[in-house]
């Protein structure tokens, strides 16, 4: 029997199933560690119950009935009840504040609203709490609906404007999910994990009750989150999810974050390994091989679960492949909250990228395509709305003559049939070049990098942008202190593998997610203004009134001085205890060392590099430096006890087996630079050979070090010493005996001040020190801008600072490459440039420190040919929009 024969699909006969399954299991509510259960005949009298006291209320066939109220089986009886009455069902997501649920409703044309718990603000409107009605009442008969009748007022998501609102009808919402019953794909003896909000269509639709019609049990976790999800695959052991690309990936991710927090680097790439070879096993044999390989993890992870079912927006094709090669079988669909949900899918068949073909009784049209066959996706069929409420002009926008839907999506059909979405055609950006981007595109490469936690690309005045969450645990994991920087670093060593038209110009830090429908839709409309104001103040939430509690706090000793101090470096900006001290005050390593400094000399405390790393707010900082005792004596002890133990460490004059090992090390790295790099020197002969000197080079590539090595004069190089970032170089006890060899000290971002102690002490004694004033190899091979660290060292040693350009490294070995090319280097070294005279040029009311790190990078951006601001493919547009990587 085919499925139009078998329609309408009706609120009654789900009851009667209900009925009939009787004991059977068809709601798991995990709640508190716990697992309640009700049974079909206990969810089919509640129903009843349910639908008898709304029609006691008049609540009956034609008014609309607001649902207001968490994810729970309360919600479920009481949006069934509304269908079975004929009611239209108006659901509102449980997160909105009261006052907006109430306006929703009242927009609605609510004639009553249904709430869980306190309805105090639902003035204007019959309001009835789902947990003291009466369910003890006679039962009522099922109102006589046709195809045609609402039964459901819905809203759009607002991902590129305002909702607007619509009726679904019986036949729209019956057509569905009949469909999607007689598939099979779903049984009696499922049980259908459900964690997405129930006032969207695919969720309540797709999920819930076709779930219900087939008679599966629907499992809720306590709330869509995490930690509750887990609890519920964990007690509930579903055999089915039906959730969003945004759910599918984090449950990737948390998958990895498990393994490499229980078994360590090495887990994580034999994982790594294992999903890769997976999934290449997978491609080559049409799905039939490589589920195996996984297995221990799926089974860890979710024993039972079989079936993953994805809407609510566009799987990405990586996503896809990596569920499958865990062993579970993926379907995916298409549709819109107009369309019911879905209007096609992987119901029968799949193909690689495709989602699925029309469900019976649709049609797919694709409107104007383009020599590539995409355009504009359109729809036709029983599932399809019949148009917006009150909302004339965006009707005729909607539908073309012949009744097809226009659903601004972009895609193709194969010679078979098959759909495959490649973008909204609103989101569609064109560059100034002509260059047509689909976001999603270009931000799922880019979310590749992990420290980057969201982000959102846009127009801007013919360029690319991008608005960015920094990942804060995983920035520090790579020892940078200050987010601007490693997040420079990371879009730039992605963009080397992007097309030119995806390299962003600019980017601006917020800590604020980005907004989102609550099925993870970017609301991108909303992308500019927040962009503009990240790069106006920051990207820092708006500062919010101290109490008066707060206020007290903060003038108590030494807390006020601490409070002083960053009052008086914000220079009028505001900020307020939850103020973070990277992202809002823009605080990077030295600024820490300046900052840590003041507050040694105002409170006698000293905040080491174990604070700092724990440090993230200013009420953490406060916090920290009125639970420390003062005690400067003590403080200065330490420290010089650190220099000391560092400088015997790394400085100490060489054993004879160290020197020897130093010649032929650097005998062996000038050849290997002279025979396979062709390296070329100039400017040596404007070096002294005698006195201190500061060399700082330009940084893109691991080989810098050892061209500037093989480049100088032997009676420069016997007296050199290094600075090298501690996470990179002294991690091993391999490393660790080179950089003795070398005479490299490290440099902490936490603590930076011992490194540029070490440096002074070099140039003090008439050594040769090299500084690599970026801190970061660059991604582009372009110059980044200096940190201040080397201005505090040029301050205190006055020593001549040689600007030095490195030409050829980029390409040979850059950041991203495992191995180095073969390739012509050249090194320039310019003249010195005297202390007193760049100290002498430092701009009135500038940090001396930046003001010289700046005019050092000016001396090697004039060897390079290039202007002294011109540097960026991501310019600094703001304080969160600049910053070395």
């Amino acid at each position: 029997m085919t499925i139009s024969e078998r329609l309408p699909w009706s609120p009654s006969e789900l009851l009667a199933g209900l009925q009939r399954l009787g004991d059977r299991p068809v709601v798991q509510s995990v709640v508190a560690g716990t697992v309640e259960t009700l049974t079909g005949a206990q969810l089919h009298r509640r129903i009843a119950g349910t639908a008898a006291a709304l029609a006691r209320a008049d609540c009956g066939r034609g008014t609309v009935v607001a649902l207001w109220a968490p994810n729970s089986a309360r919600w479920i009886e009481a949006g069934l009840a509304c269908h079975y009455l004929g009611a239209v069902l108006a659901p509102i997501d449980a997160l909105l504040p009261a006052s907006e649920a109430h306006d929703q409703a009242i927009a609605s044309g609510a004639g009553a609203i249904l709430v869980d718990g306190d309805a105090a603000e639902m003035t204007g409107l019959r309001c009835f709490d789902l947990s003291e009605l009466d369910l003890d009442q006679a039962s009522v008969p099922a109102a006589a609906l046709g195809p045609d009748d609402p039964i459901a007022l819905f809203r759009t998501s607002g991902t590129t404007g305002a909702p607007k609102a619509f009726r679904l009808s019986l036949g729209n919402i019956g057509w569905n999910v009949r469909a999607i019953a007689e598939t099979g794909l779903v049984g009696p003896d499922d049980r259908v994990l459900m964690p997405l909000p129930m006032h969207h269509v695919f969720p309540w639709i797709t999920a819930t009750l076709s779930s219900l019609t087939v008679g599966a049990t629907l499992v809720l976790p306590e709330a869509p989150t995490g930690p509750q999800i887990a609890e519920a695959l964990r007690l509930g052991r579903p055999t089915v999810i039906a959730g969003v690309p945004r759910l599918y990936e984090a449950m990737l991710a948390g998958i990895r974050e498990r393994i490499r927090s229980s078994g360590g680097r090495l887990a994580r790439i034999a994982f790594d390994g294992g999903m890769g070879l997976a999934v290449q096993l997978r491609r080559h044999s049409e799905g039939k091989l490589g589920g195996a390989l996984l297995g221990s993890v799926r089974r860890a992870v979710a024993p039972d679960l079989r079936l993953v079912v994805s809407g609510g927006a566009h799987l990405p094709q990586r996503v896809q492949e990596e569920l499958e090669a865990l062993g579970w079988d993926v379907r995916v669909g298409y549709g819109l909250a107009e369309t019911a949900a879905s209007v096609a899918g992987t119901l029968v068949a799949k193909r690689a990228a495709s989602v699925g073909k029309p469900i019976e009784g649709c049609e797919v049209r694709i409107d104007s395509p383009g020599p590539d066959g995409i355009g504009e996706i359109l729809l036709r069929g029983p599932v399809v709305f019949s148009g917006y409420i009150d909302n004339p002009d965006a009707n005729a926008q909607a539908f073309t003559p012949d009744g097809f839907f226009r659903t601004g999506d972009l895609g193709r059909l194969d010679a078979d049939g098959f759909l495959y979405v490649t973008g909204r055609k609103k989101e569609v950006i064109v560059l100034a070049g002509g260059d047509n981007l689909y976001p999603d595109d270009v931000e799922r490469r880019y979310l590749a990098d992990p420290q980057i936690a969201e982000i959102g690309v846009m127009e801007r005045d013919g360029a690319l942008v991008a608005l960015i969450v920094p990942n804060l645990a995983e920035i520090t994991k790579a020892g940078a202190l200050k987010a601007e920087d490693a997040i420079r670093v990371a879009l730039g060593t992605v963009a080397t593998r992007l097309p030119p038209t995806w390299r962003l110009a600019g980017f601006a830090l917020t800590r604020e997610p980005l907004p989102r429908t609550r099925l993870g839709k970017l609301r991108r409309f909303r992308l500019p203004e927040l962009y503009e104001r990240a790069r106006a103040g920051g990207g820092q939430a708006e500062p919010r009134v101290l109490t008066a509690e707060e206020r007290a706090w903060i003038d108590t000793p030494p807390r006020a001085a601490v409070w002083a101090i960053l009052a008086q470096r914000q220079q009028g900006q505001p900020f307020d205890l939850d103020s973070h001290l990277q992202l809002d005050l823009g605080l990077d390593s030295f600024d820490w060392m300046s900052l840590a400094v003041s507050i040694e000399e105002a409170t006698g405390v000293r905040l080491d590099s174990a604070d700092t790393a724990r440090i993230a707010t200013v009420r953490d900082l406060l916090t920290r430096v009125s639970t420390k005792e003062p005690d400067r004596e003590r403080h200065r002890a330490d420290f010089d006890e650190t220099i000391a133990r560092e400088r015997a460490r790394w400085l100490s004059p060489a054993t004879p087996v160290e020197r020897g090992l130093a010649g032929v090390l650097a005998g062996a790295n000038k050849a290997t630079m002279r025979l396979f790099f062709r390296l070329h020197a100039r400017g040596v002969e404007t070096l002294p050979t005698t006195g201190p000197l500061l060399i700082c080079p330009n940084h893109v590539s691991d080989m810098d070090a050892f061209v500037v090595a093989a480049a100088l004069p032997a009676a420069l190089r016997r007296r050199i010493a290094w600075a090298a970032i501690r996470q990179r170089v002294f991690h091993t006890p391999f490393h660790r005996a080179f950089a003795r060899i070398a005479r490299i000290f490290p440099v902490d971002e936490t603590a930076p001040t011992i490194a540029v102690e070490l440096a002074i002490e070099t140039l003090a004694k008439g050594g040769v020190q090299v500084w690599f004033p970026e801190g970061w190899r660059s991604p582009d091979g372009k110059l980044l801008p200096f940190h201040s660290g080397v201005g505090h060292v040029i301050l205190r040693s006055r020593a001549p600072v040689v600007p030095v350009y490195i030409a050829g490294t980029f390409e040979a070995w850059p950041r991203d490459r495992r191995f180095p090319h073969p390739t012509a280097v050249t090194v320039t070294f310019g003249e010195p440039l005297a202390a007193d005279a760049l100290i002498a040029g430092i701009p009135e009311g500038a940090d001396p420190a930046q003001a010289l790190a700046d005019a050092v990078r000016a001396g090697v951006a004039r060897i390079a040919g290039e202007a002294p601001g011109e540097d960026d493919d991501a310019p600094a547009e703001s304080k969160q929009t600049s910053g070395s990587g």
